[in-house]
């Protein structure tokens, strides 16, 4: 404090000057740095280029995570250069929700910011332990006792071995990345079902129509013209009317197919199964964070799932029948129909 000038300085200074004299001396950075202790917080040592460390991890998405986490917490951070402090804050809830967004569309599915708050504090925990030992010349170590405050009683701490398949954060790490690849192979399946189900559904709604179910028969030959050779409505009515004694109008075709209507059925069957099989799986893991899911996880991941196949799926398929007349049908959707349409039976 002597060497403080309180005549020539604010109060906002010496705060300053204190932080410049502690945390960026690099004396005591290194007497810290040698007990195993860095002056950085989680975030500052995420906000680094940690690349070639990351490269060492064996954490999955990691590349990921560091990557959005990038895209989001540095551009703030440029963005905010002018007002900031030397100090990386912790990501806001607002933060935490884009980088959520940007993992969706890399197919990564976490279930909400606290979550995401966890898996980036370990692998800035990893970052740390790798970063000392890089700058120290030895490991991160911890005492080989623990002692207990309110009894003074000391006792051995148990160590885990980290190449060892028994780490328990390793194991739960496995099993998500498991869950996510089940939840990528399951999608096709509970898609294929559920085209099936609602094209079913469309049949016995057609049959039981007073006005229409006459026309129940030409519910998959005009879905095959739809999805199959890309017809618009009026060229579907045509084809139709030219194979049947009964004339087809183009507003009967309309009513006929609904394929507005098919699409949100399909939709909101396909999330409802990948939800239910992604949660059996799930315990069959023994996944700790889904042993008794709450209603809020739920409707989290349920909306997850809905990003996800509107990812994969859906969003295309909505976008090709808002196309007008000039479209091409596609799409995964399209395809599924187009194949689902012509195998089943009448």
């Amino acid at each position: 404090m002597r060497n403080f000038n309180f005549k020539s300085h604010s109060q906002s200074s010496l705060s300053s000057w204190a932080y410049h004299q502690t945390k960026k001396n690099p004396e005591i950075k290194n007497f810290f740095l040698q007990a195993g202790v860095l002056l950085s917080s989680d975030w500052a040592i995420l906000n680094r280029d940690n690349s070639r460390m990351l490269a060492l991890l064996k954490i999955p998405n990691a590349h990921a995570l560091v990557a959005v986490f990038h895209a989001v917490y540095r551009r703030d951070r440029r963005q905010q250069r002018f007002h900031r402090t030397n100090i990386c804050p912790e990501p806001t809830n607002s933060q935490l929700g884009e980088m959520l967004g940007l993992l969706q569309e890399r197919g990564i599915m976490i279930n909400c910011p606290r979550d995401l708050m966890v898996r980036l504090r370990k692998i800035a925990t990893l970052l740390r332990d790798y970063e000392i030992w890089g700058k120290s010349g030895s490991p991160p170590t911890e005492s080989m006792e623990i002692s207990n405050p309110s009894t003074g009683e000391t006792f051995s701490r148990e160590f885990l071995d980290p190449r060892s398949s028994n780490d328990l954060e390793q194991i739960e790490e496995q099993k998500l990345q498991e869950l996510q690849e089940f939840c990528e192979q399951q999608l096709i399946a509970c898609l294929e079902q559920s085209i099936e189900e609602a094209i079913d559904e469309r049949l016995t709604t057609v049959r039981q129509s007073r006005r229409n179910g006459y026309l129940a028969s030409q519910v998959k030959p005009g879905l095959q013209l739809l999805y199959c050779q890309g017809m618009s409505q009026r060229e579907i009515a045509a084809q139709l009317s030219r194979n049947n004694t009964n004339k087809v109008s183009r507003t009967q075709i309309g009513r006929l197919l609904r394929p507005q209507e098919l699409l949100s059925t399909v939709r909101f069957n396909t999330v409802n199964k990948l939800l239910e099989r992604i949660l059996a799986k799930a315990n069959s893991l023994s996944l700790t964070i889904i042993e008794s899911p709450t209603p809020d996880y739920l409707d989290n991941l349920k909306q997850q799932l809905e990003a996800f196949t509107d990812q994969r799926v859906f969003r295309e398929a909505a976008a090709e029948l808002q196309a007008g007349r000039y479209r091409s049908l596609n799409s995964l959707y399209a395809q599924k129909i187009c194949s689902s349409s012509s195998r089943q039976g009448g």
